[in-house]
């Protein structure tokens, strides 16, 4: 047996609390990196330094055997030949006839859930996304911890594994849910390039919001989701987080397949148009959707909307167009489709609950909890309180509601296309903008009081409806004070940017662009999204 001899080397912040600690780890001829944000579930080995994986090795340690390898081999002019070290996580659903998250060959899919994990063997082959990536040279060195089943759950609901630590601010922030650990392992290591999620109703993008990392939704359909754990085979999407736009840009580019029309470069659009969605006049925040304030109107969140309209203005000059400020709920009564209800939060607010419980309970849970019990004489597995609970509610989902769903989410997929997103010319590009997270204090330790089902409508349905793409953007991070520390902490600040479908590849050219221009700018892992000292 190897001699472990640690090697410790630290980065020292000031500050209280704002300690970062890289603790390597060395066993015989291999290093390994502390999973000191109790991020992942499976980490694997390359056998050789370019090989794809090679098997899963036992406790908190994450292989780093080819930590030197630069950002550099990732520029634009080399975006099919990606050099990365990424993570995935443990539950993304596949089409709903497959039984998992993201498939690795040799490794288990677990869907968060330990019983699940233990009563099926590691996959025979890989999800095709995985593939294209290890064919691309990515190193593959774990799969990441997710929510049971990619439902969303509170810190405090996780019952078979402790949830991720989101690094931010304090340390004990919510990292918010499903594609949790891929988000704390972006912001937390910064040896870990990127990593990968999926989003069916805001899991990618969510947790990058309040993570403070960039988080890509792709369009529906635009990257291969064969092998992955579906919730909902008309929502889901695959999701990517890194600390740089560009990185993202040459991920989601290696992950298209070269078939598809929006893998060519286009020619750049000529103008752009800014949509500003705004809240109604004379509401107050709580009491209306979490859009811009109406102008003339700010809400209580000042440093937040102030962040905001600074990052806006400077989207104006580069882009060279004033925003246009919209009310979604307003548009929507005035232009609604026939037959539809006049509140948005009537006619959509219904739509992800029947969807994303409905198939995944026929095609994958109840099989599971028959193979389990089966393989138990007789006993039922564990599965987490909340989750139960909404599984029990899918049950109950007739095919009649299920089809009427899909039809209500078409009809507000075909109206958000064809009026929010209309272009007065072939040249213009529509971009639609929104705030994503607030740096509002969430602790890990708080209980989770809202409904089973959030029944409104909900501004993640803007891209899973319409199967737009839809960045989380870091735009800044503002202090506030911890109840846990005592102390100031700075927590993220972020938008949302959404383009028409099938645009992914122009969306991100387009904040690589921001990025090199300094509009936006590359985060940092570790407590602070950025080095400077407040």
């Amino acid at each position: 047996m190897s001699t472990i001899v640690p090697k410790i080397q630290a980065t020292r912040d000031s500050r209280a609390y704002g300690r970062i600690n890289t603790v390597i780890v060395t066993f015989g001829d291999f290093e390994y990196y502390l999973d000191q944000s109790s991020a992942h579930v499976i980490t694997v080995q390359p056998s050789r330094p370019l090989d794809g994986i090679s098997t899963g090795l036992k406790g908190d340690l994450l292989p780093c055997t080819v930590i030197d390898w630069g950002k550099e081999q990732l520029n634009k002019e080399d975006l099919n030949a990606i050099s990365a070290k990424f993570a995935l996580r443990d539950d993304v659903w596949t089409p709903a006839f497959l039984e998992n998250i993201i498939d690795v060959a040799g490794l288990e899919t677990g869907l968060g859930n330990r019983s699940y994990r233990r009563l099926y063997p590691g996959r025979p082959s890989s999800a095709r996304c995985i593939d294209r990536l290890l064919n691309a040279g990515a190193i593959l060195v774990g799969k990441t911890k997710t929510t049971q089943f990619a439902e969303g759950e509170a810190p405090i609901q996780w019952t078979d594994y402790l949830a991720p630590f989101n690094p931010r601010g304090d340390s004990y922030q919510s990292p918010s849910s499903s594609s949790t650990g891929s988000a704390v392992a972006s912001a937390a290591y910064p040896w870990l390039d990127f990593t990968i999620g999926t989003d069916t109703g805001g899991s990618t993008r969510h947790p990058a919001g309040v993570c403070g990392t960039y988080g890509m939704r792709s369009s529906t359909n635009m990257i291969s989701t064969a092998g992955i754990y579906s919730v909902s085979p008309l929502l889901d999407s695959l999701g990517v987080f890194a600390r740089s736009a560009s990185i993202v840009e040459a991920v989601i580019k290696s992950l298209m397949e070269s078939s598809h029309p929006s893998s060519i470069p286009s020619k750049a659009p000529v103008k752009y148009k800014l949509l500003y969605p705004i809240r109604a006049k004379n509401t107050k925040p709580q009491d209306s959707r979490r859009w811009f304030p109406y102008p003339g109107e700010p809400g209580n969140a000042v440093e937040a909307e102030t962040l905001f309209e600074e990052t806006v203005q400077k989207l104006e000059s580069h882009l060279k167009c004033t925003r246009s400020p919209c009310n979604l709920d307003d548009l929507w009564r005035q232009t609604r489709p026939a037959g539809q209800d006049e509140s948005l939060d009537k006619a959509t607010g219904g739509i992800y609950t029947v969807l994303t419980t409905h198939s995944c309970v026929r095609e994958t849970v109840d099989p599971f909890i028959a193979d389990f019990k089966a393989a138990n004489n007789g006993r039922s597995p564990f599965i987490d309180s909340v989750v139960k609970a909404r599984q029990d509610h899918g049950r109950s989902i007739t095919t009649l509601q299920q089809e009427t769903a899909v039809q209500s989410a078409k009809i507000f997929s075909q109206w958000f296309r064809e009026i929010v997103l209309a272009k007065s010319s072939e040249d213009e590009f529509p971009l639609l903008i929104f705030p994503q997270s607030w740096g509002t204090p969430s602790y890990r330790d708080e209980p989770d009081n809202g409904p089973l089902f959030f029944s409104a409508f909900s501004v993640y349905s803007l891209s899973y409806l319409s199967g737009c793409p839809d960045c989380t953007v870091p735009v800044g991070e503002i202090p506030c004070q911890s109840r846990v520390t005592e102390a100031e902490m700075l927590l993220p600040i972020s938008l949302s940017v959404l383009s028409a479908p099938e645009t992914d590849l122009q969306l991100l050219a387009l904040l690589s662009e921001l990025e090199d221009k300094g509009i936006l700018r590359p985060v940092k892992a570790g407590m602070r999204m950025y080095s400077e000292e407040k």
